[in-house]
């Protein structure tokens, strides 16, 4: 069993990098459902209460059944997670143990790290810059999958509250915003979501709001930075 957390990203990596080679995959974005039919897997959609995906062996063959029910990119996450799942069924034992480890590599399958980086580079981390060249991925994952290459917290909000709020900064003041970002939600918030982003700049950090309003949800991507990590 695996405990060392970069263990698990050395297997998770490992293993994202043979599932795209051997699926022919030479740039993004990454094709869940065409790995799992380079890969001979089985996948089905069909309605799945109270759940997003599953896998199971019928007719001697494991098959792969997601939720049609869902949009796009959770379709794409959730297939993800379970094609790494089924290939490391019989590596690890333990159900709970290959849930999380799918669960941690399922962002690095659908945004691999070294095109990721590059990407993150280019875009200078704007997130619907990345989301272009990552299609496959969500808004949210793409945010949160940008902390593994520098110092920020991301905050997702959906109709003027936190939902989500991860940061890899040394120090990290938690759920609340501070002044800048509930700044940055009230001028979004202003306009109706009617712009690319906002952003604003104190003595200390960058704030950098990314509004994603539909007709249920008023979502807003923060990504606040600190001054000396400016790109």
């Amino acid at each position: 069993m695996i405990y060392d957390y970069e263990d698990t990203i050395a297997v998770i990596e490992k293993l994202v990098q043979k599932m795209i080679d051997e699926s022919g995959i030479s740039a993004p974005p990454v094709n869940p459902f065409k790995i799992a039919k380079k890969l001979k897997i089985p996948c089905t959609e069909s309605v799945i209460h109270g759940r997003r995906g599953q896998n199971f062996i019928l007719n001697g063959y494991r098959i792969i059944d997601i939720n049609k029910e869902d949009r796009i990119e959770r379709k794409c996450f959730t297939l993800a997670h379970e094609l790494i799942e089924v290939i490391l069924h019989d590596r690890f034992k333990d159900k709970d143990e290959r849930h999380d480890i799918a669960m941690l590599g399922a962002p690095y399958l659908l945004m691999p790290t070294d095109w990721f980086r590059k990407a993150c580079a280019e875009t200078k981390f704007d997130i619907f810059l990345l989301k272009r060249i990552f299609t496959t991925a969500s808004h949210e994952a793409i945010a949160i999958r940008t902390l593994s290459f520098a110092p920020a917290v991301i905050t997702i909000i959906d109709n003027n509250k936190v939902t989500n709020r991860k940061s890899s900064l040394n120090t990290f003041s938690g759920k609340r915003l501070m002044h800048l970002e509930k700044e940055a939600v009230e001028y979004v918030n202003s306009v109706d979501g009617d712009c690319y982003k906002y952003e604003s700049v104190e003595d200390k950090c960058k704030v950098t709001a990314y509004p994603l309003f539909d007709e249920e949800v008023k979502r807003i991507i923060l990504r606040t930075v600190p001054i000396d990590s400016f790109d």
